[in-house]
């Protein structure tokens, strides 16, 4: 799995895989380390996420008005 990142899992729908968990795996994972999330970013958005879990969305984005 050499530079590669694994792709959004498929049953989305588990608790957890949010399109903003999603985004912060995603921004986590940067391939190069400069552009990857800083500590107290990932808890600040971790944060905003389990403070208010119906605002984050399931749904694939683009799918968020089904």
């Amino acid at each position: 799995m050499k530079g590669e990142r694994p792709q959004r899992p498929v049953n989305d729908q588990e608790p957890g895989f949010s399109n903003g968990v999603w985004d912060l795996v995603q921004r986590c994972w940067a391939q190069d380390p400069d552009e990857r999330s800083i500590i107290d970013d990932v808890v600040k958005t971790w944060e905003q996420l389990t403070s208010n879990p119906r605002q984050d969305s399931n749904l694939p984005p683009g799918d968020e008005n089904l």
